[in-house]
C-alpha cells in the first residue's frame, strides 16, 4: 500500500511539473531546441553546444515523441526533491511529502516552465541540489541513491557550458569553507564532504572531453566556437570598438575595416546575417582573429573588463522573469523544420500549440507577474529564515539557504560576465530559493504544531526525546543512550528504607 501511494504521488508530481507543456499543447521550445533535438539523432557534437543534452534526448524520446523527455525531466526533478526532503526534513514520509512541495512550486515558480521545455535549463537546479546532497548529506543516502544522485550530478554538469563553470565554482567555494572550518576547529570538519562532488565534476569533464575527441577528433571541453561568444560579449560592452579606435592606425586587425558594421549587441554580432564575423571566415574561420582581440582587450583594459562583468552580474542577479524566449518558432526557424522532419506525426500538434499560435507569451507574462512578487518576497525572507533555522538546530536547512544564495550569486557572475544578461539564466535556478523558503516555513509550522500539542496535553518534551535532527551525524545515538539508561535503571535494586 505504501509503495502504491508513493508511486501515485510521484506520478501526480510529474504531471504537475509538465503542466506548462500540457497547457501549451506541446512541449515548450526555444531557439536552441532545434540544435539539441537534431544532434540527438546522430549523437553529433553541435558546433556551439555540448553533446550531453542531445544524448539525454536520444535516450528519452526514442525517435517517437518529445513528450517523453519532458516527463523524464519531471521525474528527475521529483526524485531529487524527494531526496532533498528526506535529507533536511525530519519525519518526512518518503514519496508523499514531495507532492505538496511540487504543487506549490508548480503554482508559484518558473520550475514547470523549464521542466516542460526541450532545453537543458532545468538541469541547472538539479545540479545545485545534487551538489548540495553530495557535499553535505552523502552519508544519509543509501548506496543506490548516492550513485543515482551522482549520475544525475554528472549529467547536469555536462549538459551546458555554464553548468561546468557553476559546478566548479560551487566545489571551490565548498572547499574554501572546508579549509576555513578545518583551521578554526583544528581538525577535519564534519559538515562538508568534498570527495563525491569533486569526483562527479571530474568525471563530467573527462567524459565530455573524451566524447568530443571520439566524435570530432579534437579534445576540447567547451565549444569549438567559444571565441565567438566571448568576442560578442566584448562587442556588446564596447571594448572591442574602443580597442579598434585606439589601435587601428598601427595594428593589423581584420576588423579595422569593418568597424562601421559593429553594433553593441552580442546577438547581432553572433547571429545576424549582417555581422562582420562572416567577413572574418564565420564561426570557425574567425578563431585566430577573435582570440587575438580577446587577449588584447583584457590586457589593455583589465579594469574596464572587470567593471563591465560586475555590472552584468548585478543586473543578472535581478533579472529572472518567467517566459523568456517563448516566442513563435514557425516553419522558417530551425526547430520548426526539425520537428517537421524528425517527428512528422507531431508537427500538427507543434504548430497548433499556444506557443506557435502566439498566445502563450501573453499568458506567461501574467504568470510572470505573480512569480516576480514571490521571488522578491523569498529573497527578503530567506536570510531571516536561515538564521531562524540555525537557532532552532536545523543546521542542514540553514546550509541549504546559504548554498542556494551562493549558487545564485555565482550563476549571475558567470552568465553575466560571459554572455548576455537575459531572464532565463537566473530564472532557471531562482526557484531554488522558493524551495528553501517553503521548507523553512514547513519546518517552523510543524515545530509549532508539535509544541501546541504538547502544551495542550500538559506534557513537556525532554530534549533527548525530541526527534533527531536530519543533520545529526549519529541519528540513533540518543535513542541508544536512552535505552541504555532505562536498562541500567531497571537493573538497579531499590534502596531499602
Amino acid at each position: 500500500m505504501q509503495h502504491g501511494r508513493r508511486a501515485l504521488a510521484y506520478v501526480a508530481a510529474i504531471v504537475l511539473l509538465a503542466a506548462a507543456a500540457f497547457y501549451n499543447g506541446y512541449p515548450l521550445v526555444f531557439s536552441d531546441s532545434g540544435t539539441y533535438v537534431d544532434s540527438s539523432f546522430g549523437l553529433e557534437v553541435p558546433l556551439d553546444r555540448p553533446a550531453a543534452y542531445g544524448a539525454f534526448l536520444a535516450a528519452s524520446h526514442w525517435k517517437t515523441t518529445l513528450w517523453l523527455p519532458v516527463l523524464l525531466q519531471g521525474a528527475v526533478v521529483v526524485f531529487v526533491l524527494d531526496v532533498i526532503l528526506a535529507a533536511v526534513r525530519t519525519g518526512a514520509r518518503p514519496g508523499l511529502a514531495v507532492l505538496p512541495i511540487v504543487a506549490l512550486l508548480a503554482a508559484g515558480s518558473a520550475l514547470p516552465w523549464f521542466t516542460g521545455q526541450i532545453m537543458p535549463d532545468v538541469f541547472a537546479g538539479v545540479l545545485v541540489l545534487t551538489l548540495f546532497l553530495l557535499l553535505f548529506c552523502p552519508d544519509d543516502l543509501s548506496a543506490a541513491r548516492r550513485r543515482l544522485v551522482g549520475l544525475l550530478c554528472v549529467l547536469s554538469i555536462a549538459v551546458h557550458f555554464s553548468h561546468i563553470l557553476l559546478a566548479a565554482a560551487l566545489v571551490v567555494t565548498a572547499a574554501s569553507w572546508w579549509a576555513a572550518l578545518r583551521l578554526a576547529r583544528g581538525g577535519p570538519p564534519r559538515p562538508v564532504r568534498l570527495g563525491y562532488a569533486t569526483t562527479c565534476l571530474g568525471l563530467s569533464i573527462v567524459i565530455s572531453v573524451l566524447f568530443n575527441l571520439v566524435r570530432t577528433g579534437e579534445p576540447f571541453l567547451f565549444s569549438r566556437v567559444s571565441h565567438v561568444f566571448l568576442t560578442g560579449r566584448l562587442v556588446s560592452n564596447g571594448l572591442i570598438q574602443r580597442l579598434l579606435d585606439e589601435r587601428c592606425d598601427g595594428a593589423s586587425y581584420a576588423l579595422c575595416g569593418l568597424r562601421d558594421r559593429l553594433v553593441a549587441d552580442s546577438d547581432h554580432y553572433i547571429w545576424s546575417p549582417d555581422s562582420p564575423i562572416h567577413a572574418l571566415g564565420g564561426f570557425l574561420g574567425s578563431k585566430e582573429e577573435s582570440r587575438r582581440l580577446i587577449h588584447d582587450v583584457i590586457v589593455a583594459y583589465p579594469g574596464a573588463v572587470a567593471a563591465s562583468s560586475l555590472r552584468a552580474a548585478v543586473a543578472q542577479m535581478a533579472t529572472f522573469r518567467t517566459g523568456d524566449g517563448l516566442g513563435v518558432y514557425g516553419d522558417d526557424t530551425w526547430i520548426g523544420r526539425v520537428v517537421r522532419r524528425r517527428f512528422p506525426s507531431e508537427a500538427g500538434a507543434y504548430f497548433r500549440s499556444r506557443q506557435q499560435q502566439g498566445t502563450l507569451w501573453s499568458d506567461a507574462q501574467r504568470v510572470a507577474d505573480v512569480h516576480q512578487v514571490i521571488v522578491w518576497a523569498c529573497l527578503a525572507a530567506s536570510p531571516a529564515l536561515a538564521l531562524l533555522d540555525r537557532r532552532r538546530g536545523r543546521d542542514r536547512l540553514a546550509r541549504l539557504h546559504v548554498f542556494v544564495w551562493i549558487a545564485l550569486l555565482e550563476n549571475a557572475a558567470i552568465t553575466g560576465a560571459l554572455s548576455t544578461v537575459v531572464d532565463r539564466y537566473q530564472a532557471r535556478i531562482v526557484w531554488l530559493l522558493t524551495l528553501a523558503v517553503l521548507l523553512s516555513v514547513d519546518a517552523a509550522v510543524r515545530e509549532g504544531a508539535q509544541r501546541g500539542v504538547g502544551t495542550r496535553l500538559g506534557l513537556a518534551v525532554p530534549h533527548d526525546r525530541q526527534p533527531a535532527r536530519s543533520d545529526d551525524p549519529l541519528p540513533g545515538a540518543r535513542a541508544k543512550r536512552r535505552d541504555a539508561s532505562s536498562a541500567e535503571a531497571s537493573a538497579t535494586p531499590p534502596r531499602s528504607r
